[in-house]
């Protein structure tokens, strides 16, 4: 079982604060670095073999991505968030709908990638792709938060509250 928080804010200024929420930028930074590392890096040779492993490797992280971010997002714990046996029982709780989830971020950053390459060179498409990365980037994590969503019952976390007003009112 996961120790997972009583209640999720949504995403606010504070949430994207890099001195407040440290566990986020390590562990944003750790899976940008160890991707730039393994594909960039030759640490096991030049051969075709070597970069078909790198890119395997490479694959393998991008898959783990979502589940360890999701654990990082209910659990605010880096050691639970890069822990290959939460992350394993995380993916076996999701099931054949984790499948779901790495599709449509693979088919979101295509998508994006695609968009990125048809726009061209340029001072405006350069903006125009970074807006596009940023979006999806954004889009790509409210993936991973939806899913999680449907699953919460499995992974303990309690539903949404209701604002007191709100609740006056219904």
């Amino acid at each position: 079982k996961y120790v997972t928080r009583s209640f999720i804010p949504a995403p606010d200024i504070d949430s994207m604060n890099p001195v407040a929420e440290w566990r986020l930028v390590l562990h944003f930074l750790l899976f940008g670095s160890a991707f730039v590392l393994i594909v960039t890096t030759p640490l096991i040779g030049d051969g075709a073999g070597a970069r078909v492993l790198r890119w395997l490797a490479a694959l393998v992280l991008l898959g783990v991505f979502p589940a360890s971010a999701a654990l990082l997002s209910f659990t605010l714990s880096p050691a639970v968030a890069l822990s290959p046996s939460s992350i394993a029982a995380f993916v076996q709780t999701m099931g054949s709908d984790y499948l779901r989830l790495l599709a449509a971020c693979a088919g979101l950053v295509l998508a994006v990638a695609f968009v990125q390459s048809v726009v061209g060179g340029g001072f405006l498409a350069s903006i125009a792709g970074s807006i596009l990365g940023i979006w999806c980037m954004l889009a790509t994590f409210a993936l991973i938060g939806g899913a999680v969503r449907e699953h919460r019952a499995d992974f303990d976390i309690p539903g949404e509250r209701i604002p007191q007003a709100e609740e006056r009112a219904a």
